[in-house]
């Protein structure tokens, strides 16, 4: 039950990334999003962790 909510998750990182990275050179707005993606994974990890030792 807990699978489905990365997912619809998953989008929000993208919306919330500042108009400026957008205006960088691409090189430089690939490894942020990049960055920012592993972050997000890595916290999605890690609430879901304690969340199934919560329960």
């Amino acid at each position: 039950s807990l699978h489905p909510t990365p997912y619809t998750l998953h989008p929000t990182p993208y919306t919330l990334l500042p108009t400026p990275y957008s205006l960088l050179p691409t090189p430089y707005s690939l490894e942020n999003a990049i960055d920012l993606t592993a972050n997000w994974y890595n916290f999605l990890k890690i609430a879901t962790l304690k969340t199934v030792q919560a329960l």
